[in-house]
């Protein structure tokens, strides 16, 4: 199908006949313009309106010059489709059917319909283990523009761009309830240095994946080496933490029709520092959840008592303050011995948070 639907559909097959009566050799352009039958009509009109043609004169022009090279009939054509959604769709003949009847609701040219605009309205029928991802792609000169594309926010309104996409990325990504999440990097491993980036942030993000998602690096070796250098081999955890991180090398980025553009130098500081205090919020919001959990274990009455009331103190302080909890993050986290730069707070994040809950509770 190309576009439409019920009497005022346009198949291939249709404009396949129009080829085939511009060709002929004793074409008539009076008889044709005149002919009455509803799908001769519906793709001249569709060639006029949408395709730039002029009249039946340079239509029949234009396709007696055309040579179609057909790969497969209407039934081939259909066929292979629900072969590719079945592999993202739970059930792809309903995925098709919706698929078709949104390209001929929503609009009138059907390239105006974007890959991900068709996959957020078809989000609901994806399969419970469909992929998931987000790419953040450097630009051609490295450090000065960024562009971020993904299907992490296909749960949501299709025309809103959410308040904080950032948030949104260290939601989805560190989130327990979604299997099969995979993060993108595509940029050369750069040190961190002082202070914050935009490439740390991402390190940051996927030094503490849930289970079940991993990385995709460029120069992978590059990046699990310069870990280990940073944080002196360790989140702090064990010894060996490190060393079974769901990191994978790639050297091919995605190429993405839709993307949120980080076209300066200032505008990767902003992606940078919003995800630094997504991840923070997303650590505190887990931390209160594991520290109350912990508490409510406790079986001496009254020691559960003095601890529910001396934690409810610390919570109302520490929920006015961000940058006071951060401080305590950092306290926890890196001992002033080890001489590490926090600032980028790398083993801040929900693989640490056992250490940092048991930290509160002693």
């Amino acid at each position: 199908m190309i576009k439409g639907k019920d009497k005022e559909i346009i198949k291939i097959t249709h404009l396949r006949e129009v080829w085939d009566l511009c060709r002929k050799d004793g074409v008539d352009i009076i008889s044709l313009s005149k002919r009455d039958d509803k799908p001769t009509q519906n793709v001249y009109t569709w060639l006029t309106t949408w395709c730039g043609f002029k009249d039946w004169a340079h239509v029949v022009e234009k396709m007696r010059m055309l040579e179609i090279h057909c790969i497969g009939d209407e039934s081939t054509l259909e066929t292979r489709a629900l072969e590719s959604l079945n592999r993202h769709f739970s059930d792809s003949v309903i995925a098709l059917s919706v698929l078709l009847d949104y390209i001929g609701d929503s609009t009138t040219d059907t390239n105006a319909v974007s890959c991900h605009s068709a996959a957020k309205h078809l989000q609901k029928l994806l399969r419970p283990d469909a992929q998931t991802w987000t790419q953040y792609l450097v630009g051609a000169i490295p450090g000065q523009s960024w562009t971020v594309a993904g299907t992490h926010d296909l749960v949501g309104t299709p025309t809103v761009l959410p308040p904080n996409p950032a948030a949104q990325i260290v939601s989805h990504h560190w989130r327990e309830s979604i299997p099969n999440r995979r993060l993108r990097l595509h940029a050369e491993y750069v040190r961190p240095n002082k202070a914050l980036t935009l490439p740390s942030a991402i390190l940051r993000l996927a030094l503490h994946l849930k289970h079940g998602s991993e990385s995709m690096l460029l120069g992978e070796a590059a990046w699990r080496q310069g870990i280990r250098n940073e944080l002196r081999g360790t989140l702090g955890d064990t010894e060996r933490d490190l060393d079974n991180l769901p990191w994978f090398d790639n050297t091919e980025p995605l190429l993405c029709a839709m993307g949120r553009e980080l076209s300066s130098p200032v505008d990767t500081l902003a992606e940078s520092d919003d995800l630094h205090y997504a991840m923070n919020d997303a650590v505190w919001q887990q931390l209160q959840v594991c520290v109350g959990q912990k508490i409510n274990d406790i079986n001496d009455h009254d020691l559960l008592v003095a601890m529910a009331e001396k934690w409810k103190i610390w919570q109302a302080e520490l929920n006015k303050d961000p940058d006071a909890r951060f401080h305590l993050f950092e306290q926890m986290m890196y001992p002033q011995t080890e001489g590490i730069n926090a600032k980028h707070a790398l083993r801040i994040g929900p693989r640490t948070m056992e250490l940092m809950e048991a930290a509160i509770m002693m």
